[in-house]
């Protein structure tokens, strides 16, 4: 369920910032995710911040983080889609 403003369509991409390797990030356009399943909240972010723990593979300290990995789970943001049976 889409819960955008009245008259406001949702885009069909968001830009967001993705680990590429160490010491190297990038912001990409991707394809907007989708609240298909049951408890699923899509939130439109307003501001966001890399973490502390993102640091650590940015910095090359942690290993394991594939090209690509969107960054960023610190935000703050407006609910824009639910799935289903989501209160």
């Amino acid at each position: 369920r889409t819960m955008a403003a009245a008259g406001e369509a949702l885009p069909e991409s968001m830009r967001a910032v993705c680990f590429e390797r160490p010491l190297e990030v990038a912001v990409r356009e991707l394809p907007r995710p989708r609240a298909t399943a049951p408890g699923e909240a899509i939130v439109r972010v307003d501001v966001a911040a890399i973490c502390g723990s993102d640091l650590h593979p940015y910095r090359g300290a942690e290993k394991g983080l594939a090209p690509g990995t969107v960054m960023g789970h610190e935000f703050v943001g407006h609910v824009v889609e639910v799935g289903p049976d989501t209160h």
